[in-house]
Order: C-alpha cells, then structure tokens, then sequence
C-alpha cells in the first residue's frame, strides 16, 4: 500500500472529516452527524500536528495508524481463514486481492469516520468468528471486507 501513500501523501480527508474539525476546534457546534468519540479523536491527531507546527503530519499519522490496523485486521481475517480449513489458494488469492485492489489501500489512507467503522465491524466479526469457526462464517467475512453484497 505504500505507493498509493505516496501519491496521495500525507493522506486524503472525507467532507466528513472537515466537519468534525471545525467542531473540534469550535467553529461549528457538535453535531450527531458525526460520532463524539471519533471527533475527538481527530481532535487529538490535530494537536500532535499543531504541537508539530504542519498540519499535514496529523492526517499522515492518523492514516499510517489507521492503515496499519487495518492491515493488522485483513491478515488476522486470512489467518482465521487458513486455520479453519480454507483452500491455500483462497488465501493466497485473499492476500492478493487485499494488497493489489486500491480500494484498500485509498480507503485506508483517508480521514473518515467510514473507515473506522468498517474496522469496527470487521473487528468484532472476527471476535465472533471462534463461536463458529467453520470455513461458511469466514468465507462470509471475507466477502463483507471486500465489499461484495449478498
């Protein structure tokens, strides 16, 4: 994914993401279109840069942070895959798919309160995983973090 952030250095910011700035800083009161914690979050991201003196270090450090969870989560995903009796070449091919589709990777790299929230359920689908565990669940998984619809 390292190329795509290079071309799109430091990252990339949702009209969402402009929104909780301005509520963050004050310039518009808080709103429910945005969630409070995720607000604050950038807040925080925002004051390290600040505190740095380049506005461009907060939306780098907060999408290096974020791509590399979800890196950390699309692995997990295909691990739990292979240790339930997947293929090799489904996740093999997962892999592949998870590192040459740019929509992971332009995904990751942007300030967004989308992006958490597929990582969230992406998350807490795979606590699920071990009540189930078969080869269905995960397959199912996998279609729902690329983006297929059933």
């Amino acid at each position: 994914w390292l190329p795509y952030l290079f071309f799109i250095f430091p990252g990339t910011l949702s009209t969402d993401s402009l929104t909780m700035i301005m509520e963050a800083i004050g310039l518009r009161p808080l709103g429910n279109a945005n969630p409070i914690f995720q607000t604050m979050l950038l807040h925080c991201f925002r004051f390290v840069g600040v505190k740095l003196g380049n506005g461009d270090i907060t939306v780098a450090l907060y999408c290096l942070i974020q791509a590399a969870l979800m890196a950390w989560l699309l692995g997990v995903l295909i691990a739990r895959m292979m240790r339930s009796g997947a293929p090799r070449w489904l996740g093999i091919g997962s892999l592949v798919f998870f590192a040459v589709n740019p929509i992971f990777p332009l995904y990751a790299f942007c300030v967004g309160k989308d992006t958490n929230f597929a990582m969230a359920v992406l998350w807490l689908m795979l606590l699920r995983l071990p009540v189930s565990g078969n080869v269905l669940s995960l397959l199912l998984a996998l279609c729902m973090a690329s983006g297929m619809r059933w």
